[in-house]
Parts: C-alpha cells; structure tokens; sequence
C-alpha cells in the first residue's frame, strides 16, 4: 500500500515541480556589453540549449583571444554526473535556476554556473563562480535570444 502511495505521490508531484523549469530552448548569443567578464580575451560565446522533461543539453561555443572552445553535454537534470570531451557536468534546477557544474583535470577545475531565464524570455543571466581553484573572480553573462 505504502509504494502506491509512494507512485501517486510522484505522479502528482512531479508535473508540478516541472513547471518550476524555466524553458531555455534556444540559441543565445552573448551580450558583452550587459556582461561583467573578467577574461578580458572573451570575444563571442554562442549557447544552444536542448530541454526535455528531465534531460538537458547543451552546446557551449566561445572565441577567448582567438582560442576556441566548445563544450557539449546531454544529462539528466538530477544532479548525477555525466561525461563531455574533456569535463564531467552534472545538471540539476534550483527552483526557476539551471545550475551546471563544469570538473575538468580531475576536479582541478570546477566551475558552478547559474543559469536563469528573465521574466519575459528574452535574455537568460549566467551567473559564473569558480570553485576551484579559488583566487578567479566571477562573472556575470547576459545572452540574449535569437
């Protein structure tokens, strides 16, 4: 009796909490001049995200001095760890926040990036921190629809 109720409850639950998922579908092109950058090489940076009920990908495509770099990733939106070129990547939302945390060289790397949709679906705000190693100074990212 206990799982049916377990059952219902996810059944119910569920699609509520889903709603709480702002919906970045999309390409998002970067906005420089709505960004506080401290990598003063950034140049462009290009988002394609992919939503689906409980997975999320993504392609990260940015030119800093002439280096381009690209990351891609389809995971499940729980919080497990999934594997890119080069990174692990775990997804997960916090409340109307896609949060993704970037590990690279064993966890030598770790950037946390909080990504959140304004109210009115055209810009998305990406708050980068870095984790480790400490010392970097933060972003903020403004992208903008197109």
């Amino acid at each position: 009796m206990l799982k049916f109720a377990c059952l219902a409850m996810v059944v119910v639950v569920a699609p509520v909490l889903a709603a709480d998922h702002p919906d970045l579908t999309g390409t998002w092109l970067l906005d420089l001049s709505h960004s506080q950058v401290t990598d003063s090489k950034l140049k462009s940076e290009t988002l394609q995200i992919k939503q689906k009920e409980d997975m999320v990908a993504m392609t990260d495509d940015a030119n800093s001095g002439g280096k381009e770099r690209k990351l891609e990733f389809d995971c499940l939106a729980d919080g497990s760890t999934c594997k890119a070129k080069d990174a692990s990547v775990s997804v997960y939302y916090n409340g109307p926040i896609l949060v993704v945390l970037e590990m690279r060289h064993n966890n030598e790397y770790v950037i946390k990036k909080r990504l959140k949709l304004s109210e009115d679906g055209k810009t998305l705000t990406i708050e980068v921190a870095h984790v480790s190693p400490p010392g970097n100074k933060d972003d903020n990212l403004t992208f903008v629809k197109q």
